[in-house]
């Protein structure tokens, strides 16, 4: 290592320079301004990667419960995007994808039906430009009930033989 560096000042030093006014260590103010555009540059490139969209921004979505079922709701908030639905028994898959003059960007997400749903008889419909998928209750009786529990909570009793210090 250290003849590398010799050699490199032995190089310089021939030439009628010293190591040290190389255009690296001066105090060159255009390096510093090339430094500068190239990183606008950069915010720019990256500004208009995030118009693109990459996140899901192309829907919203939402349970609304009914006395019968609920319907999973999907609102769509980008009139570019393309947006698909499958469902069975268990998961609502949604693929979107987004097509600009630039980039396309394709983006899958998947969401399980809740168990005391029946997967099985989904019914998909459009309303009012979202796309509505119902889902009835079960007819049999699945762990817990469609009912949320609004009373008042239980603690179990903590047992001393269980508590380490």
């Amino acid at each position: 290592m250290k003849y590398l560096i010799i050699f490199l000042l032995s190089l310089n030093s021939a030439n009628g320079q010293s190591f040290f006014s190389n255009s690296f260590f001066s105090d060159d103010s255009s390096f510093f301004e090339r430094a500068r555009k190239m990183m606008e540059q950069s915010m720019e490139e990256m500004n208009a990667l995030s118009e693109m969209d990459f996140s899901n921004e192309a829907y919203e979505s939402q349970w609304v419960e009914s006395k019968d079922g609920q319907k999973f709701v999907i609102i769509p908030k980008n009139p570019q995007a393309r947006i698909e639905v499958k469902v069975d028994s268990s998961m609502i898959r949604i693929e979107t994808e987004i097509i600009s003059e630039s980039a396309s960007s394709r983006f899958v997400s998947s969401q399980s039906v809740p168990r005391n749903l029946d997967g099985s008889k989904a019914e998909q419909r459009s309303e009012k430009g979202n796309i509505v998928i119902y889902f009835p209750y079960q007819n049999e009786k699945v762990s817990g009930s469609h009912q949320m529990d609004t009373g008042a909570r239980t603690f179990l009793k903590p047992n001393p033989e269980d508590i380490e210090i």
